[in-house]
């Protein structure tokens, strides 16, 4: 993944309390990324050429990662995603932690927007705290399917399935990590992050529990699915 720190209107990226890839302790014991900040100060990383991703109609694209993080946020914050979070009913998607129900219930879901202008949410799941790594997993399929995986540190592997065939996935918007597609949305997610990967293509669900088992196993996702088509 080509990242780079910050977005438009972004600060204080380049500070170690904010943005630092070289921490050590991750899910592989190797260096893992901190993203981490407080109200008012925006802190993510921007993944370039990601605008494009999203053009076609139904674009199909999976992420996936490991997350270490606390289960209650200040705020309804943004994991990874390319939506306007602020505005209700925008283009694009997020994945977003809540506290609440302000915008999103508390624990960790997908957020995305439709036609209608309206924001449809799926997959809510707890949030395991303390020292647990978590994984996660997104797919949008080309048949309008969208699938969101939870790897729990004891072995639980859930999965949900919704109808997303109007799902609005283009904001014209790149993606982020640790904000959505703007950079500044209000509210930050401080957290680990560890071996996160796109794809322009769907996943399937036996190669995403492949990837999940793999990390378990304290396998790194290189070389995993090196036949894999359309990686970023």
């Amino acid at each position: 993944i080509n990242a780079v720190r910050g977005g438009p209107g972004t600060t204080n990226i380049g500070d170690e309390e904010y943005f630092n890839p070289n921490r050590t302790g991750g899910t592989f014991k190797t260096p893992c990324l901190w993203i981490g900040g407080a109200e008012d100060v925006p802190c993510g990383a921007r993944l370039e050429d990601s605008v494009d991703m999203f053009l076609r109609p139904r674009p199909e694209f999976t992420v996936t990662f490991w997350t270490k993080m606390t289960p209650y946020p200040c705020g309804d914050s943004v994991v990874f995603g390319n939506k306007d979070y602020a505005r209700t009913g925008s283009p694009g998607f997020v994945i977003a932690t809540g506290r609440s129900t302000e915008r999103a219930p508390k624990g960790i879901c997908v957020v995305f927007g439709t036609p209608a202008g309206k924001d449809l949410l799926m997959g809510t799941y707890d949030i395991e705290g303390g020292d647990k790594w978590t994984f996660y997993a997104l797919t949008f399929n080309a048949e309008g399917q969208a699938w969101f995986y939870q790897g729990r540190s004891n072995g639980v592997f859930n999965w949900v399935c919704d109808c997303a065939g109007n799902a609005l996935l283009g904001s014209g918007l790149p993606l982020h990590i640790g904000q959505d597609g703007t950079g500044s949305f209000k509210w930050n997610r401080s957290c680990y992050l560890d071996d996160i990967a796109v794809w322009k293509r769907s996943l399937t669900t036996m190669e995403i529990r492949s990837i999940y088992l793999a990390g378990r196993e304290g396998r790194q996702l290189k070389g995993l699915l090196e036949k894999s088509k359309n990686m970023r």
